[in-house]
Protein backbone atom coordinates (compact mmCIF):
# COMPACT_ATOMS: atom_id res chain seq x y z
CA UNK A 1 0.00 0.00 0.00
CA UNK A 2 1.58 3.37 -0.69
CA UNK A 3 2.44 5.65 1.79
CA UNK A 4 0.48 9.15 2.32
CA UNK A 5 2.10 11.87 1.57
CA UNK A 6 2.94 14.43 4.06
CA UNK A 7 2.56 17.17 1.61
CA UNK A 8 -0.33 18.95 -0.05
CA UNK A 9 -0.02 21.16 -3.19
CA UNK A 10 -2.50 23.96 -3.40
CA UNK A 11 -3.97 23.90 -6.86
CA UNK A 12 -5.69 26.86 -8.04
CA UNK A 13 -9.96 26.80 -8.38
CA UNK A 14 -9.98 27.63 -11.88
CA UNK A 15 -7.49 24.83 -12.52
CA UNK A 16 -9.22 22.68 -10.56
CA UNK A 17 -12.56 23.74 -12.32
CA UNK A 18 -10.84 23.06 -16.02
CA UNK A 19 -9.76 19.96 -14.97
CA UNK A 20 -13.12 18.85 -13.72
CA UNK A 21 -14.50 20.18 -17.04
CA UNK A 22 -12.20 18.11 -18.62
CA UNK A 23 -12.96 14.79 -17.03
CA UNK A 24 -16.50 15.21 -17.42
CA UNK A 25 -15.86 15.49 -20.99
CA UNK A 26 -14.19 12.64 -21.48
CA UNK A 27 -16.64 10.54 -19.14
CA UNK A 28 -19.58 11.87 -20.90
CA UNK A 29 -18.54 11.22 -24.33
CA UNK A 30 -16.93 7.38 -23.36
CA UNK A 31 -20.73 6.35 -22.10
CA UNK A 32 -22.42 8.15 -25.10
CA UNK A 33 -20.10 6.30 -27.33
CA UNK A 34 -20.78 3.22 -25.48
CA UNK A 35 -24.59 3.13 -25.05
CA UNK A 36 -25.29 6.10 -27.17
CA UNK A 37 -29.42 5.74 -25.85
CA UNK A 38 -27.98 7.86 -22.89
CA UNK A 39 -28.56 11.03 -23.17
CA UNK A 40 -26.17 13.85 -21.96
CA UNK A 41 -27.85 14.81 -18.76
CA UNK A 42 -28.27 11.30 -17.24
CA UNK A 43 -24.62 10.87 -18.29
CA UNK A 44 -23.74 13.82 -16.44
CA UNK A 45 -25.55 12.18 -13.26
CA UNK A 46 -24.06 9.41 -14.14
CA UNK A 47 -20.20 10.73 -13.91
CA UNK A 48 -21.58 13.15 -10.97
CA UNK A 49 -22.21 9.36 -8.63
CA UNK A 50 -19.48 8.18 -9.73
CA UNK A 51 -17.04 10.47 -8.48
CA UNK A 52 -19.35 11.92 -5.66
CA UNK A 53 -20.11 15.30 -6.74
CA UNK A 54 -23.28 17.09 -5.64
CA UNK A 55 -25.61 20.02 -7.49
CA UNK A 56 -23.96 22.41 -5.38
CA UNK A 57 -20.31 21.93 -6.37
CA UNK A 58 -21.19 21.34 -10.03
CA UNK A 59 -24.76 22.14 -11.29
CA UNK A 60 -26.31 19.98 -14.13
CA UNK A 61 -27.64 22.81 -15.98
CA UNK A 62 -23.76 24.52 -16.27
CA UNK A 63 -22.41 21.18 -16.98
CA UNK A 64 -23.83 20.58 -19.42
CA UNK A 65 -23.39 23.98 -21.12
CA UNK A 66 -19.74 23.28 -20.54
CA UNK A 67 -20.16 20.15 -22.64
CA UNK A 68 -21.73 21.24 -25.28
CA UNK A 69 -19.26 24.00 -25.63
CA UNK A 70 -16.16 20.99 -25.31
CA UNK A 71 -17.93 19.27 -28.12
CA UNK A 72 -18.04 21.86 -30.38
CA UNK A 73 -14.57 22.61 -29.95
CA UNK A 74 -13.60 18.98 -30.68
CA UNK A 75 -15.75 19.07 -33.52
CA UNK A 76 -14.21 22.13 -34.96
CA UNK A 77 -11.08 20.78 -34.00
CA UNK A 78 -11.51 17.72 -35.99
CA UNK A 79 -12.56 19.35 -39.06
CA UNK A 80 -9.17 21.72 -38.84
CA UNK A 81 -7.47 18.58 -38.58
CA UNK A 82 -8.81 16.92 -41.71
CA UNK A 83 -7.91 20.16 -43.72
CA UNK A 84 -4.71 20.14 -42.83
Amino acid sequence: MPREKEYYINIPKALRAQTLDNWMFAFVTGIRTALPSVGIVNAIGIFMKKFNINEDEYPIDSATVTYNKCLNNWIEYEKNKENT
